[in-house]
């Protein structure tokens, strides 16, 4: 990425008998150890196999360091992702849409509640967030045979109708899974995810990005730009456990705002407590869950880790508050 050789200026040209002379009377170095030797001038396809090994053990070592620790998230999160406008994810959710084979279920018994609780979730967050006023909110059923739900940037939303008839869930627990999901949305966890699986590449690429028009995009709108022509992708990441106690954190916000509509907090516990049940085929039919849970579990992992972590943020919350949200329904 970086150019390490000094910039060689442009020098009055010599002639030839002048030149060679110089190179004739050019003396070797004397080394640190008395003993001379000629100007270092190792290439990389003039080096040992020794070197050569040593070269390549230290690449492995580096990019292991990096997507093996934690140093790729920091990158991703706190460097990269800032720098992209929130202003690019809706049109890379747009793209990302049309990229996925669902078909939208207009005719289906979960929509009336579906609309109800993601147009309360989405006015308690618009009352407290003044940062996302770019996103578009767009939740809707798809049909698929898979028990899943995931969500787009830019505010777009899906989920299965299979999830649906599946789970069955009540008001507060359909409003847990579409806060979840928002979660995601508001975090920006498909374009982190897409970020660091390219990094390194995209790194490069955004320094010399050229989109052929005549705006100067800065370094972010360039890395939004690869974003976007990345749209298939975005829709199929794997998040990962961070991602999702991010998600559950404002899921659990979004419950807690929403107080007034009648939500309660402990919705989130009882949708990942069935989804649980069901991964482990306590459920239905075990061949059927085992099919078609692979998107949920593959997506969306460590569910069990993740009822632990709310009981105790329900334990922790004061007596008179667990009251006061006890009093509406899960």
């Amino acid at each position: 990425m970086f150019n390490t050789r000094p910039t060689v200026r442009n020098r009055r040209p010599v002639n030839a008998t002048h030149h060679a002379g110089a190179a004739a009377n050019q003396r070797p170095l004397p080394s640190a150890f008395g003993r001379t030797h000629p100007t270092p001038t190792t290439k990389p396809s003039n080096m040992t196999l020794q070197q050569k090994l040593i070269y390549m053990a230290g690449t492995i070592a580096t990019f292991a360091v990096f997507y093996l620790t934690p140093a790729s998230e920091i990158v991703t999160n706190e460097l990269l992702l800032p720098m992209v406008p929130l202003a690019s994810d809706y049109e890379m959710g747009r793209q990302a849409l049309q990229e996925l084979p669902y078909d939208n279920v207009y005719r289906s018994s979960w929509a009336p509640m579906l609309k109800t609780v993601s147009n309360d979730l989405i006015k308690s967050f618009q009352a407290n967030n003044d940062k996302h006023k770019s996103y578009v909110w767009d939740v809707a059923i798809v049909r698929s045979d898979a028990i899943n739900a995931f969500a787009l940037p830019g505010g777009v939303i899906r989920v299965t109708d299979t999830l649906l008839n599946a789970i069955k869930p009540t008001k507060g627990e359909l409003a847990a899974l579409v806060g979840h999901e928002m979660g995601h949305v508001i975090h920006r966890h498909s374009q982190a995810r897409v970020l660091q699986s390219k990094v390194v590449s995209w790194i490069i690429q955004a320094f010399v990005y050229d989109d052929k028009d005549d705006d100067q995009e800065t370094f972010g709108q360039a890395l939004g730009e690869l974003l976007a022509k990345s749209a298939a992708w975005l829709g199929q990441q794997k998040f990962s456990r961070r991602d999702e106690y991010q998600a559950d954190a404002m899921s659990w916000e979004l419950l807690m705002l929403s107080g007034k509509y009648g939500y309660n907090p402990q919705s989130l516990h009882s949708l990942l407590d069935k989804l649980w049940k069901m991964e482990k085929g306590q459920s239905g039919s075990k061949d059927q869950v085992t099919s078609t849970l692979e998107n949920w579990s593959r997506t969306h992992p460590a569910t069990k880790d993740r009822i632990d972590a709310l009981d105790e943020k329900w334990k922790a919350l004061p007596t008179n508050e667990r009251r006061q949200l006890g009093r509406n329904p899960v």
